[in-house]
């Protein structure tokens, strides 16, 4: 198993158990991106979304088990928090949840529905590592 299938089993515990459908929701197109180079290979489908709406129409299918959202998508959009807590209960399909923030880590109230909190870097490196922890 190499380094990137042994972060994806430690940040999404089940992983192999069915199909894994991966959703990564960031406004941030080079997240996005970063994301996707990381992680997607891990996963039998890895889908993007830049909005709410966009993430949306790709949890309706009930197949996206694994949900990595932005804390803040931008503009009028909700905040992550409020997003995973509504997903999680319309979206049973979803097994776990990581919510992504650049700033506010200090700040934000973190509830029962997001699984684990990991801050974003520029340096992709500095990210696999934070990516890489286990999950509490």
């Amino acid at each position: 198993m190499n380094n990137t299938a042994i972060l994806a089993t430690q940040i999404f515990p089940g992983i192999d158990s069915e199909k894994r459908v991966l959703l990564i929701v960031d406004d941030d197109p080079q997240v996005r991106k970063t994301l996707l180079r990381l992680l997607g290979r891990e996963f039998d489908e890895t889908r993007v979304a830049a909005n709410s709406h966009e993430a949306e129409n790709q949890l309706a299918d009930g197949m996206v088990r694994f949900l990595i959202c932005d804390f803040s998508l931008g503009g009028h959009q909700p905040k992550g928090t409020e997003l995973i807590r509504r997903w999680r209960r319309q979206h049973p399909s979803l097994q776990r949840t990581v919510l992504f923030s650049g700033s506010y880590i200090n700040d934000i109230d973190i509830p029962r529905e997001v699984d684990q909190l990991v801050c974003k870097s520029e340096d992709p490196a500095v990210l696999l590592k934070a990516l890489q922890a286990p999950a509490e």
